[in-house]
């Protein structure tokens, strides 16, 4: 019997133990509209789990069966949120999905990549050029998600520069809509002998700007930027 007549054998049990095949676990998930059992299934995974079991995880990022490749990328993307260092052995794997994969599995692998980030900064930087293509990538979250990695990956002195480069043409090209989220990740980043670029930048992109609230954010990160050295 193959895995897909299996799966359509199995009742939707609640998920408390990992004592089933990952497989049949992910497949229940796959209806969990709210996400509440996949978001308890991912505390469990994050405190019990072997590392086996994140391996098979990550695997069913690559299943041909649709709903058990979303239902598997929410859980990645909620396991990482408790325990980031698990997904540490399969980096290449998580950024293969980017390059290659579409919908949630780009933007789930990209969120466990900005958890590792935040926390390891060196751990992604090997990958810098895919988050660098992001910003010019067709999928708006994940061009959120590669803004939020590339300012941490700011913190590496050795490739500051080329990062601080791509942040400029990220805030240069972005969409109104994420222009203030961008510009407050970027803002954060700034050093006294780089604001000028920034503040540049950013006064140019105001004038385009209407909504009343962006204005205000746009205008926070402004009066923040540290004055030139």
């Amino acid at each position: 019997m193959d895995w897909r007549r299996q799966i359509a054998q199995l009742e939707i049990q609640p998920v408390s133990s990992l004592d089933r095949p990952l497989l049949a676990i992910v497949s229940d998930l796959a209806g969990d509209r709210d996400h509440a059992r996949t978001r308890q299934f991912a505390d469990l995974l994050a405190n019990q789990s072997h590392p086996q079991q994140i391996t098979e995880l990550v695997a069913l990022l690559g299943i041909r069966d649709k709903a058990i490749q979303r239902a598997a990328a929410h859980l990645v993307g909620e396991v990482s949120d408790h325990n980031p260092n698990l997904f540490l052995p399969h980096l290449d794997t998580l950024v293969a999905c980017v390059r290659s994969g579409s919908g949630p599995v780009v933007w789930e692998s990209l969120h466990v990549l900005v958890q590792v980030a935040v926390a390891n900064p060196r751990a992604v930087e090997p990958y810098l050029e895919t988050f660098i293509a992001a910003i010019d990538g067709p999928l708006i979250v994940a061009r959120d998600h590669a803004v939020r990695i590339l300012a941490r990956l700011a913190s590496i002195e050795e490739i500051r520069s080329r990062v601080l480069a791509a942040l400029h043409h990220a805030l240069e090209t972005a969409p109104i809509n994420q222009l203030p989220m961008y510009a407050e990740e970027v803002g954060a980043t700034v050093r006294s002998d780089e604001s000028e670029k920034v503040r540049a930048i950013l006064v140019v992109r105001l004038a385009e700007v209407v909504q009343p609230a962006k204005i205000r954010r746009l205008e926070a990160v402004l009066r923040r930027l540290p004055e030139p050295a």
